[in-house]
C-alpha cells in the first residue's frame, strides 16, 4: 500500500470508492501535508530577498520543519490505512464461544489502540506546526499572506478530522485508561494549536478586506 505515491486522481477515486481505506484519517493527513506545502511556498517567495535577510536563519528553520511535517503527513496516509485494515478484519472475527470472544477482544484492543494512535500522530504533527506557521505568517512576504491563511485553516481542519478518527476508536476501547490517555494527548495538542491557527487566519482575512 502506497497511497502517498498515487496521483491526485487515483487517490480521490480511492477515497470515493466503497473500500475501507483510504478514509477520513488519510484525508486529514493529506490536508495537513497541503498546509505544510503552502507554508513552504510562502517561504520560497520570501527567503533570498534582501528585505528578509535579517530573518533568513529563522525562516530557513521554519522551512525545514514544514518539510519534515509535509513528508511525515504524506507517510501518515499509508500508516493510517495500515492501522485500520487489521481493525476492519477484527470486527469480523468469530465470537460464538467464550474462547472466541476472549480472543477477539484481545485482538480488538490492540487494533483499536493502533487505529487511534495513527490519527493521533496526524493531530500532533499538525499542532506542532502552529508556532512555525505563526512565524511564517508574520515574517513571510505579505503578498503571500493568503497562502499562509489557507495553510492555517488546512492545518486546523486536518487536526479536527484527525481527532474525529481518534475518538471513533477510543470510544470503543474497553481499556478506558488507555482511551483517556490517548484522548488527553489529542486534546492537549488541539487546545494549544487551534487558537493559533484561528488567530492567523482571522488576522490575514482582516488584512485582506
Amino acid at each position: 500500500m502506497a497511497f502517498e505515491n498515487e496521483s491526485l486522481q487515483s487517490f480521490s477515486e480511492a477515497l470515493a470508492s466503497k473500500q475501507s481505506v483510504p478514509g477520513g484519517g488519510g484525508a486529514a493527513a493529506y490536508a495537513g501535508s497541503l498546509a505544510a506545502a503552502l507554508g513552504q511556498m510562502v517561504l520560497a517567495f520570501t527567503i533570498g530577498k534582501p528585505k528578509y535577510e535579517p530573518d533568513r536563519a529563522i525562516l530557513e528553520e521554519c522551512c525545514e520543519k514544514l518539510e519534515a511535517a509535509r513528508k511525515a503527513l504524506l507517510e501518515a496516509i499509508d500508516k493510517d490505512a495500515e492501522a485500520f485494515e487489521p481493525l476492519s478484519k477484527a470486527y469480523g472475527m468469530p465470537k460464538s464461544t467464550p474462547e472466541e470472544e476472549a480472543h477477539r477482544n484481545e485482538v480488538m484492543a490492540v487494533c483499536l489502540k493502533n487505529a487511534a494512535e495513527a490519527p493521533l500522530s496526524i493531530v500532533e504533527t499538525c499542532a506542532a506546526m502552529a508556532p512555525v506557521l505563526k512565524t511564517v505568517s508574520e515574517k513571510g512576504s505579505p503578498i503571500m499572506r493568503s497562502d499562509a491563511g489557507c495553510a492555517a485553516l488546512l492545518f486546523k481542519a486536518a487536526m479536527v478530522c484527525g481527532a474525529m478518527n481518534v475518538m471513533i476508536n477510543t470510544r470503543l476501547m474497553k481499556d478506558k485508561d488507555t482511551a483517556a490517555a490517548i484522548n488527553d494527548k489529542m486534546t492537549t495538542a488541539m487546545n494549544a494549536a487551534s487558537p493559533v491557527f484561528e488567530s492567523i487566519a482571522d488576522r490575514i482575512m482582516e488584512s485582506l478586506k
